[in-house]
């Protein structure tokens, strides 16, 4: 569930099912009702920026009775401000997975890192205790250094990239 992405099919598809049909049909039923082109309507709303053209409808279709006021700009307001609340939120929700799943990145090179300890302080002996055998395993144990720093570079890299998130 971390890792869901908001654009695969999973997800389209209901907002299509849930949202976007339903509110077709009510733009179309509500263009009908005030003398305007149904079809039309439902088609430039559903297909034209939805859900900013549905707000767009809502606000400005034509009105039934006389009453014309600011309830209706109002509601657009309303409306508008709630979808650009959940833009906000949306976007801090993605930063929020980067900066978790930076952590558990973080974290498995960390116990890598210390899977290799003990090897490393053995390598270490080596060299100091007896430089012949240093010299007989030095390309193996060289190889372990290297993955050593490698690491350590790695948790580096990402250890900037969760601060640069959270800033």
């Amino acid at each position: 569930m971390d890792n869901l992405n908001f654009l695969s099919p999973y997800v389209i598809a209901p907002v299509i099912i849930f949202l976007l049909i339903p509110s077709a049909i009510y733009v179309y039923q509500d263009a009908k009702k005030r003398g305007k082109s149904g079809f039309l309507t439902a088609l430039l709303t559903s297909v034209l920026f939805w859900p900013l053209s549905l707000l767009f409808w809502l606000a400005m279709r034509p009105e039934t009775t006389e009453k014309k006021g600011k309830k209706r700009v109002f509601l657009f307001l309303a409306i508008l401000g709630f979808f650009v609340m959940g833009f906000v939120f949306f976007h801090y929700y993605q930063r929020h997975q980067k900066i978790v799943s930076l952590d558990q990145q973080i974290e498995t090179l960390k116990t890598d890192l210390k899977k290799l300890h003990p090897v490393m302080n053995r390598i270490n002996d080596i060299k100091k205790n007896s430089p012949q055998q240093w010299e007989k395993f030095k390309s193996n144990l060289s190889k372990t250094e290297v993955k050593v720093k490698k690491i350590k570079s790695e948790i580096e890299q990402l250890i900037k990239k969760r601060k640069n998130l959270r800033q």
